[in-house]
């Protein structure tokens, strides 16, 4: 459908881009519709436009962006007036209407986002960065979705007999003569390829990784990624200002480390549960399944020691928990 459209764009020489969205665990589609409208267009740009519009409402909400060198501040002058009643058609608005293209005798608003009106708009601002003469625009909406993690759909080609299937598909053969087109004739050898794959490479449902950190929540891998962004920055300037938000938000991701490590670890103790514990344990100190001889075996130490008695010990004791390269502690006393 979206390939339709793009060919129905090219066809009336319209610069844009159609991009559908699916996103978890939220009714229909979003479709992004990036848009350039040159200076000198003619007026049937906009009824052209107008047009694949109309063919692209069906599939769900919309969001329009892009340079449309037609200004929003003067609504009433044309081509602006044409542009307010192409947002109208598409049932789409934009939140903040400010200068985008500032030169020294113009200020104009010829780059916009303009989101569906069933979308809540939390954010929309022009930015400051001037590479060139249009300043970027920033817009964010909110969207409910599932947190829950969706399995991996692949092939695994990991227990695969290749010379076999070398041999399947060298049996696939073209036919010598035939009044059938060549793409008729591709696509049947194709579906016969593609019916050993599915027969010896059968598609598969892989989980994500199966052990992840408790303690490592979104809000610390933002600070993470701040703080990798701060150390970038300061490769190229060496500023004292930065330097000291690299050391605050440092201090920061080991603050949080800390608290959540031992919330866990109290959670965990405090449940009772010798399965639930041992595995905040295995998780605490990065025990491998197969330890090396430097790793001390807890399913052997379990064996001489129960789990319930580990507990009191931990209960009555300081754990020291090195994560990564943060040196954390939890204490029972």
């Amino acid at each position: 459908m979206l390939y339709d459209l793009q060919a129905l764009a090219v066809s009336k020489g319209l610069e844009c881009t159609i991009t559908k969205i699916v996103i978890q665990g939220v009714k229909g589609q979003v479709v992004v519709l990036g848009v350039y409208r040159p200076p000198n267009a003619q007026v049937k740009w906009f009824d052209d436009i107008s047009m694949l519009i109309n063919e692209i409402l069906p599939l769900g909400a919309m969001i329009i962006m892009g340079d449309l060198n037609a200004d929003l501040l003067r609504p009433k002058q044309p081509p602006g007036k044409s542009l307010k009643n192409l947002l109208t058609l598409a049932n789409v608005s934009v939140h903040n209407i400010s200068p985008t293209r500032i030169t020294s005798t113009t200020a104009t608003c010829i780059d916009i986002i303009a989101i569906d009106k069933s979308l809540p708009c939390l954010e929309y601002l022009v930015g400051n960065l001037s590479i060139s003469d249009h300043l970027p625009v920033i817009a964010s909406i909110k969207i409910k979705s599932k947190n829950d993690i969706e399995p991996v759909v692949k092939r695994s080609l990991r227990n695969v007999n290749f010379e076999i299937m070398r041999n399947r598909v060298a049996e696939v053969h073209l036919p010598a003569r035939s009044d059938r087109s060549i793409d008729d004739v591709v696509t049947d050898w194709h579906k016969s390829v593609l019916a050993i794959v599915d027969d010896m490479v059968p598609v598969k449902s892989f989980p994500w990784r199966k052990e992840r950190c408790p303690w490592l929540t979104d809000d610390i891998r933002q600070l993470i990624d701040k703080r990798d962004y701060i150390i970038r920055e300061l490769k190229h300037a060496n500023e004292t200002r930065t330097f000291e938000d690299l050391k605050l938000v440092k201090k920061q991701i080991k603050s949080q480390i800390r608290r959540v490590t031992k919330n866990a670890g109290s959670k965990a103790l405090d449940n009772n549960n010798p399965k639930k514990a041992w595995q905040y344990i295995k998780a605490a100190t990065f025990t491998l399944k197969k330890p090396s001889e430097a790793n001390q075996d807890l399913n052997m130490l379990n064996t001489f020691l129960p789990a319930r008695s580990v507990l009191r010990i931990i209960r009555n004791c300081k754990l020291s928990v090195r994560i990564g390269s943060y040196q954390c502690s939890l204490s029972r006393m």
